[in-house]
């Protein structure tokens, strides 16, 4: 039996449900790993791609067992408010887990520990520290750009590698990549003491959206990489995870630095584009274009119903001419756009073209360490 604060265990079960499985053929992975060990009582979770290890203070002790999460996470949503519970694993033909606090009684399914699968951490980790808010902002920004295609596999991730958003070269900076074709975004960071053999490596979709879940308030991440599994430890959780098995494409080619040309106030750009095809209905599948026409002192940005032609929307939006035009308009798509404007976190949005065919680069008038790309359509 041990004695835990009603609370302070929800609140690890809810940072442990961002990896138990609802509905899996695999019973166990519906459930939490539990262990008490007189003073600290160790939580893990896995879906087999990902395992999370917390605790929580604890007194007294028993031997791992597995309890059912959303029954256990259920019973502590009821007595949460309350000062202390008692989990007792009690034994017998159908054994369960009981929790108590005062009158209030749960009797929860269990499972023999010793059939909970495990995930190993990495070996001969390269080791470092980045600043927990910028990793985890870096992350959020990424899950406009990410693919979601399984055929493209390498996609489905961040990559991570040692440089900038300029060079490859470039010391104690990671860049963070990922891109689904369409549109792409690149956002790099300092780190101190990083380790110059660190090789690069592409963070999982989901993985990418735990660790901002989870780690929302750790100052600093701790993070342990090989080549098949990453492990990050920081406010007292640890996440263990597999990496995507694949090479992330040259990026640089199709990612380049470009001088730009206009420069928006990024609110007001998204917003007039947004008003613009506000009217104009859902259209191809390709998704809804935008045409964007420059003119001396503003842009005007024009959709159109591609069903019904007779349906448009328009509006205009104030720029800065930084250099000399080379077109007068061009095409994209309008979800693609927004996205990027929004995933670059900037006051100042600078927008650089390369012809009517080439890509649309999108900077910040206020940061140097990012960079979206969209690619143009025909309109």
């Amino acid at each position: 039996m041990t004695k835990i604060a009603p609370r302070q265990l929800a609140e690890a079960m809810s940072k442990l449900s961002q990896t138990i499985e609802g509905r899996t053929p695999n019973p166990i992975l519906g459930f939490v790993r539990l262990v008490a060990d007189g003073d600290k009582l160790e939580l893990i979770a896995t879906d087999l791609d990902i395992r999370l290890t917390t605790t929580v203070p604890c007194v007294g002790s028993f031997s791992a067992i597995c309890v059912d999460a959303s029954r256990l996470t259920a019973a502590l949503g009821r007595i949460k408010d309350r000062a202390e519970a008692e989990l007792i694993p009690v034994e017998g033909n159908a054994p369960v887990l009981r929790v108590k606090s005062g009158r209030s009684e749960f009797n929860l399914p269990t499972l023999p520990a010793d059939g909970f699968p495990h995930l190993f951490p990495p070996t001969n980790v390269v080791s470092f520290t980045v600043p927990g808010a910028v990793f985890r902002s870096i992350l959020a920004a990424h899950q406009a750009s990410v693919s979601h295609e399984e055929t493209r596999y390498y996609l489905n991730g961040v990559a991570m590698q040692m440089g900038d958003i300029n060079s490859s070269s470039a010391a104690q900076s990671l860049v963070f990549v990922s891109t689904d074709g369409h549109k792409g975004l690149a956002r790099h960071m300092t780190v101190d003491d990083l380790p110059p053999e660190l090789a690069p490596i592409i963070i999982p979709n989901k993985t990418t959206a735990v660790i901002a879940k989870i780690f929302d308030k750790a100052e600093f991440l701790g993070m342990e990489v090989d080549k098949d599994r990453i492990r990050v430890t920081g406010g007292g959780m640890e996440m263990i995870s597999k990496l995507v098995d694949g090479t992330f494409p040259d990026w640089r080619r199709v990612m380049p630095r470009r001088d730009p040309t206009l420069s928006y106030d990024a609110k007001g750009l998204a917003s007039s584009i947004e008003t613009a095809g506000a009217v104009t209905g859902a259209l191809a599948k390709q998704g809804k274009p935008v045409r964007m026409v420059f003119g001396e002192e503003e842009t005007e940005l024009t959709t159109r119903d591609l069903e019904n032609p007779n349906f448009t929307g328009s509006d205009v939006c104030q720029h800065e001419l930084l250099d000399r035009l080379e077109v007068t308009e061009i095409g994209a798509n309008y979800k693609y756009m927004v996205e990027m404007i929004n995933a670059l976190d900037t006051d100042i949005v600078q927008v650089g073209l390369a012809g009517t065919n080439g890509p649309i680069t999108l900077t910040s008038g206020s940061h140097a360490d990012r960079r979206a790309v969209v690619m143009p359509m025909r309109v």
